[in-house]
């Protein structure tokens, strides 16, 4: 009887060991196909806005303008949110990730023709594909994952997908050394090149394989996978008011503002910051190569802080009020560079070229050592926003980060729509008011729920 116990037990390793391989090789297959998708898309988003605002000034009959071509990519984004997992139900996540690829490729696309009407139908195309992908991605990891596993394979896949930021944006850097603007010709080749990428992203995804634990309908895998199912068993209508039910909770009400920030801060980042940069002709005539200079610095202080929460994750569990202590050093962070960009970008810089100066003579460095802090604060609330609504809701997961994705997407929507009316010193101060009550939001929400789980608990000795 011992040894067969013993072989049964090794057998149970080895099949463990086994689980732990193929995950990891489905974790990184996929994160491989996201870094390439997004090498391009993020490329491109990062210079919508001088990109088009070049393309006006050849042509005065093209009228698209970047932000509220954003605008509208991330209000679609938010709400096809609510669609997407009924379709995933029908087609699986590995369809849904390549067919919501092609969306990528058609949005890159349709700049061009440099037509209007194309690029804003690009946007919602891209839109509507967005909300398909990053569910799709949900799904995949989690039928891909156990609960023991689940950090450790999104923490593989976050670190693949944040090195997208630098291949395209290096590229870019190249392309713009000595330009003063982004003229026809260059511009084209750089659309040339990134659908390219994006068609080949596509191309990776049909290899995807069959998640790991996808066949194993009883075990922990697919209890978590009937969590995120919950709209395509149920409707969008039913599971669009479960949610509202849901956001009218005090503990959802009070992590809204943090909701609005997080959406806030993305598009800042994605976007705005870098062409504000890029605008300030004050930091050299050829001040457009410094647009995915800016990218570069951004993904980097994403992976400074993925790596550490990788390598000290367990760590910083192990304290009461870890996850505070990192949502507070993101937004210091975070606050400590918006108050820099006040003094270092003229207030008019996120409208267009403009040679006004800055509270402090406006420099390099201190641009790109602003982008990297915002990369940074960014991955400190990604990290712990997702963790604590597992936790308050672990039941309701599902309707929670429905919830948080529709109100971040729509808060960027109208962060892009607002950038064509709002200079960007009042944008730092909303950004600013926002963080700080956000934050302070999350410290009484985690406050509540530890408690909550202490006395449960202590009632079940």
């Amino acid at each position: 009887m011992p040894s067969n116990n013993v072989k049964v037990i090794a057998s149970s390793k080895q099949v463990t060991a086994e689980s732990n391989r193929r995950e990891i090789q489905n974790m990184v297959m996929l994160g491989s196909g996201f870094m390439v998708m997004f090498t391009a898309f993020n490329t491109m988003e990062n210079l919508e806005k001088p990109f088009l605002a070049s393309a006006t000034e050849d042509d005065p009959t093209f009228t698209a303008d970047g932000y509220v071509a954003l605008g509208i990519l991330y209000l679609f984004f938010g709400i096809s949110l609510w669609l997407a997992p009924s379709i995933i139900s029908l087609i699986g996540p590995r369809v849904a990730l390549a067919v919501s690829s092609l969306g990528y490729s058609a949005f890159i696309a349709s700049f061009y023709l440099r037509k209007t009407w194309l690029v804003y139908g690009g946007s919602v195309v891209n839109g509507l594909s967005a909300a398909l992908l990053w569910t799709a991605q949900g799904n995949y990891t989690i039928l891909n994952s156990r609960p023991k596993t689940i950090t450790r394979n999104t923490s593989i896949f976050w670190v693949l997908f944040k090195c997208s930021l630098f291949f395209g944006n290096a590229f870019v850097f190249f392309m713009f050394r000595g330009k003063t603007r982004i003229d026809h010709d260059t511009g084209n080749t750089v659309i040339v090149v990134l659908f390219a990428i994006a068609a080949f992203a596509t191309f990776l995804m049909l290899f995807l394989r069959k998640p790991e634990h996808e066949s194993q309908k009883r075990d922990e895998a697919s209890l978590w996978a009937s969590r995120v199912s919950f709209i395509a068993e149920a409707g969008p209508m039913e599971a669009f008011t479960r949610s509202v039910r849901l956001a009218l909770k005090p503990r959802i009400l009070m992590l809204c503002p943090l909701f609005c920030y997080f959406g806030f801060q993305v598009s800042y980042h994605s976007g705005i910051y870098s062409a504000c940069v890029g605008f300030t002709r004050n930091l050299g005539e050829d001040s457009k190569k410094l647009i995915p200079l800016v990218g570069i610095f951004i993904g980097l202080g994403e992976l400074v802080t993925g790596s550490i929460l990788i390598l000290k994750g367990t760590h910083f569990s192990k304290f009461k009020w870890g996850g505070v202590w990192i949502v507070s050093t993101g937004f210091v962070v975070q606050a400590t560079c918006f108050f820099m960009v006040f003094l270092n970008l003229p207030n008019a810089a996120v409208f267009g070229d403009t040679y006004d100066t800055a509270i402090l003579t406006s420099n390099i460095p201190l641009c790109l050592l602003c982008g990297m802090m915002i990369g940074i604060g960014d991955g400190c609330f990604t990290s712990q926003i997702y963790s604590l609504l597992e936790t308050m809701y672990p039941n309701d997961s599902s309707q929670t980060v429905a919830l948080f994705n529709f109100i971040n997407a729509l808060a960027s929507a109208t962060s892009f729509y607002s950038s064509t009316m709002l200079g960007l010193h009042t944008q730092l101060l909303i950004l600013v008011l926002t963080g700080l009550t956000g934050s302070i939001g999350y410290a009484v929400v985690t406050a509540q729920v530890k408690r909550g789980v202490a006395s449960q608990a202590l009632s079940t000795h």
